[in-house]
């Protein structure tokens, strides 16, 4: 079948979040519109004797006043000398925060709001495809595929630097050259970053999935393998920065290759058991990115995809999260993780965690777990 569909949408108007929501820089942005067009086809077919299915699409979005967020920085007074004990400290004469009618901002050591703010970033267009196959060349295997191409930039994205009394006489790059970024008492400067990477959106993403099934027989269940490889292209997680300013805003692509097998109806009963291993190869990748250098915070720091867990005794593999997959020396980092248990778990569970080093001799390391259940 072939088929044809047009939509539109509408995300209403919001507030910015924090103390730079002012007369000047605008409480509100502009409400986000988007039209979208898809073309596509959905179709069964045999390959001699084999059944597969092929679904495909072609689709084109068109959007304005797209609405996006980015830190900020808001100047709330200046630094004046109190006149009285405005910081509790039991002197007086202290150089401490004072807002323009007074307020005691004493608790501010930077006289700055820090915190995020919305905006409208004009115009853009993403067009592209997805596909779905699915074929099944033995009685009980199913490979699958799914794949997307996305092509997204903007048409139109011109941004209001406003006076930043952080960043102020600092250079910012933009799609025109360098552009000295407004301090405070200057006025705001318009920035052309119609050329800077569409924000998070990979050109290409791909799935590839084998599923074989192998029936025991009532009395003792079914067992299933699975096995998959995600691909993941580069994205770009920045809404305000050009890529020189801002280098680790681009998300290297990464390929992530999982395993499971399923046990169900164990036994003629209706407990079913699941085991699995993801990122076998133990792979270091980024997930997301915070796009802090150059804004409010002046940091940067990512998210990365979990290690690899090995069951060594019990079951369930819990998840695992580190605070950071490069740690300096004399520095530390942490790794929490975090189980879900269920009737029948009771009794010892061994989990050993791999972790890369730049050690010469001995460049993995295992972190083991033990812990004792009870039900």
């Amino acid at each position: 079948s072939i088929y044809f569909s047009y939509g539109n949408s509408e995300t209403p108007s919001q507030a910015t979040v924090n103390g730079a929501c002012n007369a000047a820089t605008n409480c509100n942005v502009d409400p986000e519109e988007g039209e979208s067009y898809e073309l596509g086809a959905k179709t069964d077919f045999m390959i001699g004797d084999v059944p597969a299915r092929v679904n495909a699409s072609l689709f084109y979005l068109d959007y304005e006043d797209i609405q996006r967020s980015a830190a900020d920085n808001y100047g709330v007074g200046s630094f004046q000398q109190e006149e009285y004990d405005r910081n509790g400290n039991g002197f007086i004469g202290d150089y401490v925060c004072v807002g323009p009618n007074g307020e005691n901002f004493s608790a501010s050591a930077t006289c700055v709001d820090q915190g995020a703010i919305m905006f409208n970033a004009d115009s853009a267009t993403i067009q592209g495809l997805e596909l779905e196959a699915t074929i099944q060349p033995l009685e009980n295997l199913d490979v699958s595929l799914s794949y997307s191409y996305m092509d997204g930039e903007y048409d139109d994205f011109t941004l209001t630097q406003w006076p930043d009394p952080l960043r102020g006489g600092t250079t910012m790059t933009s799609c025109d050259g360098p552009v000295k970024v407004p301090t405070l008492g200057q006025s705001e400067v318009e920035v052309d970053l119609s050329c800077i990477p569409f924000q998070n959106l990979p050109e290409n993403i791909a799935t590839l999935t084998a599923r074989y099934s192998v029936p025991l027989g009532d009395a003792f269940g079914e067992l299933i393998l699975i096995g998959n490889v995600n691909y993941r292209d580069e994205q770009y997680s920045s809404a305000t920065t050009h890529p020189r300013d801002d280098p680790r805003a681009m998300i290297e692509s990464y390929h992530v290759f999982n395993l499971s097998a399923e046990w169900n109806g164990i036994m003629g009963s209706n407990f079913d058991a699941r085991a699995f291993v993801n990122n076998v190869a133990d792979d270091t990748y980024r997930l997301s990115n915070y796009i802090g250098l150059q804004q409010a915070s002046g940091f940067t720091n990512s998210i990365y995809g979990e290690p690899r867990i090995e069951v060594v005794e019990g079951c369930c593999p819990p998840r695992a999260i580190v605070s950071s997959m490069v740690i300096d020396p004399g520095h530390e980092g942490t790794l929490s993780m975090s189980y879900s248990m269920h009737e029948g778990m009771g009794g010892p569970h061994e989990f050993r965690v791999h972790l890369r080093t730049n050690d010469p001799v001995e460049p993995t390391k295992y972190l083991t777990i033990y812990s004792d259940w009870v039900s």
